[in-house]
């Protein structure tokens, strides 16, 4: 139950818009809640980042 929630979770953090989340993180005034999405975000960028670097023709 709890990492099918988490799949979910993180799957919706994939698909989200990066400005959204990095925004949400930014004006949140709960300091948890800033915490959750600016975690959300830095796995989102990550995971694309991930993605870009895999390419056959990405140059480091």
């Amino acid at each position: 139950m709890i990492d099918q929630t988490l799949d979910e979770i993180l799957k919706l953090a994939r698909e989200a818009d990066l400005e959204k989340l990095m925004n949400r993180a930014l004006y949140e005034k709960d300091p948890s809640k800033q915490a959750v999405f600016k975690s959300l975000y830095d796995y989102a960028l990550d995971e694309r980042q991930r993605k870009v670097i895999q390419r056959k023709h990405f140059v480091r």
